[in-house]
């Protein structure tokens, strides 16, 4: 079994180097989760639900790319502006508005390599989804 992902669950990318970052999930499914709102697979949007990672160190990523190219080379992190893919597999069995819930065992993968994983569902893990 896994949790349910809501408000302010926080997720981490593997090429981040600050490591956690809190998942927005705004009032649009209408959907809480022990007073929170629930978040569906579909809730990987930049901005509306995903914060810029503030240092990247992939370099797929143009920004860390250019950086490092003016360092002479050195590993040089640069902000990332995430635009990730669908978060996978979600809850087969529990769907909220029309689309699958989010739980805690879901990976979304960043156009730069990374791995986006849910590290806190964003409840007190009371909430379990198939």
């Amino acid at each position: 079994m896994s949790f349910l992902v809501t408000m302010v669950g926080f997720y981490n990318c593997n090429k981040a180097v600050i490591p956690i970052f809190p998942l927005l999930v705004p009032p649009k499914n209408r959907v809480k989760g022990v007073k929170l709102n629930a978040a569906t697979v579909k809730d990987h949007m930049f901005i509306m639900n995903i914060f810029p990672m503030i240092l990247c160190k992939s370099l797929v990523n143009p920004f860390t790319l250019a950086a490092t190219v003016a360092r002479m080379g050195s590993l040089t992190p640069a902000i990332c502006l995430p635009f990730l893919a669908s978060w996978k597999p979600g809850s087969p069995t529990v769907k909220i508005a029309n689309k699958n819930a989010l739980n805690n065992i879901s990976k979304a993968k960043c156009p730069f390599m990374g791995k986006v994983r849910i590290l806190f569902p964003g409840q007190p893990m009371t909430i379990w989804v198939p």
